[in-house]
């Protein structure tokens, strides 16, 4: 396991099929990869019923591994490319990661 190396770990949460459209903002903006989970959403501004159906949004959930130095820039261009500004498109986070291990291609020597 590596020890101090900074990095972030980038959660971009899109509705399913949409996970490509970060992928290819975040390897513009540097990012080297990513991992896709599917999964389901719930929100309080969403209608999830349809004709008395409860519907449950699928979601792709993308997680991006970048050194820190380039998490506000990788941000920048998935939020700008994926129109993540607008209400409904999507949710962006970030979390620092202290300490990982298989990542060597991302460690400079």
């Amino acid at each position: 396991m590596t020890k101090k190396q900074n990095f972030s770990l980038i959660l971009t949460i899109v509705d399913a099929g949409f996970s490509e459209n970060v992928i290819e903002a975040s390897k513009k903006a540097g990012a080297s990869g990513a991992t896709i989970i599917s999964g389901r959403g719930t929100s309080q501004n969403e209608d999830n019923s349809f004709m008395g159906v409860s519907i449950q949004p699928e979601k792709d959930i993308v997680m991006i591994l970048v050194k820190k130095t380039i998490r506000k820039k990788v941000m920048k261009a998935i939020a700008q490319d994926c129109e993540l500004e607008k209400q409904g498109k999507g949710l962006l986070v970030c979390l620092p990661v202290d300490d990982t291990a298989g990542v060597g291609h991302l460690i400079e020597k």
